[in-house]
């Protein structure tokens, strides 16, 4: 497979991947191009297949936009946390009652 063009811009890299919609929203909405670029030529030092970088997207998308400062109150992964939060709260009150 041949590597991405390390020039590439954002919106192309955006037609390029598959199925990542709601990382693609967050990047546009806060701006963060610059910071995802960097993130990539920071993890890909020596390139990277657009098959690589979609499954990074894809599959670890709320790790990549976590690292790079991204606001993720609202979004589908602020809903993960919510719950997290959630079941750690009903967890304790189980260990409260010794269950």
């Amino acid at each position: 497979m041949d590597l991405i063009e390390r020039d590439i811009s954002m919106q192309k890299l955006q037609e390029r991947t598959w199925d990542c919609e709601d990382f693609w929203d967050v990047i546009v909405e806060q701006g963060l191009d610059d910071a995802l670029d960097n993130y990539l030529t920071e993890t890909c030092p020596d390139g990277a297949t657009i098959t690589e970088v979609n499954d990074l997207l894809r599959f670890e998308g709320e790790s990549v936009l976590r690292a790079i400062g991204a606001d993720l109150q609202g979004t589908i992964w602020d809903k993960d946390e919510r719950e997290e939060e959630e079941l750690d709260k009903a967890m304790d009150k189980c260990r409260d009652y010794n269950f």
